[in-house]
């Protein structure tokens, strides 16, 4: 049985200079596996999304669970910072937690393009 976790990722500019965002957010489960959460390329916003300092961005994420006994418990997920692209490191990433003790996890999990719109980020994750 298939069962899709939902997630809206939000990040703030807490800088005093506005803040580009030109990618998506570098997202690694913390399942064993070390790979990183696929983009969903339809989700690229028109323009990329500059913060002012205190303002907001939307992401969504996608956790396509295929079922217990072929997807992984992931309690954990890796943030990472990036630069220009998501290959060029900035610092230190972030962990974040899943929400209820963790989700089941599996190959198929995708996380959009960072968006101004909460709405326009998790659009993509109600389509097939």
């Amino acid at each position: 049985m298939k069962d899709d976790s939902r997630l809206l990722l939000v990040v703030t500019n807490t800088g005093t200079e506005p803040c580009t965002l030109r990618t998506h957010p570098v997202l690694r489960p913390k399942d064993g596996h070390g790979r990183l959460v696929e983009v969903f390329m339809n989700s690229r916003p028109q323009a990329e999304v500059t913060l002012a300092p205190g303002k907001e961005a939307y992401a969504g994420l996608l956790l396509r669970q295929s079922s217990k006994d072929v997807s992984t418990l992931v309690k954990d997920m890796a943030l990472a910072p990036h630069g220009q692209s998501p290959d060029s490191p900035t610092g230190e990433g972030v962990l974040l937690e899943m929400p209820k003790g963790g989700v089941y996890v599996d190959d198929a999990d995708r996380v959009t393009y960072w968006n101004s719109s909460s709405e326009a980020a998790v659009t993509p994750l109600f389509t097939r």
